[in-house]
């Protein structure tokens, strides 16, 4: 499995991210993985479905959403 840290540009900040492709051959598809609000890309399912997921031929992406790691908020 590669690894690669990637950047996803957008209108405001950018989010930061993680690509995992087949060690051989071209993937034969594709999983956007987008976790939920409060978590980040290298934590619960984003961490232990890559492996597997690229063991059958697909690339796996995942990506911080905006708002990552935040705990809680008051103003809304």
């Amino acid at each position: 499995m590669r690894t690669e840290l990637i950047s996803i540009p957008t209108d405001t900040a950018p989010l930061d991210g993680v690509m995992y492709t087949p060690d051989a051959g071209q993937p034969s598809g594709a999983v956007l993985y987008f976790h939920g609000n409060t978590m980040n890309f290298y934590v619960g399912a984003a961490r232990f479905m890559p492996p597997v997921l690229t063991r059958m031929g697909l690339m796996f992406v995942a990506f911080n959403r905006r708002g990552h790691d935040i705990l809680s908020t008051r103003n809304s």
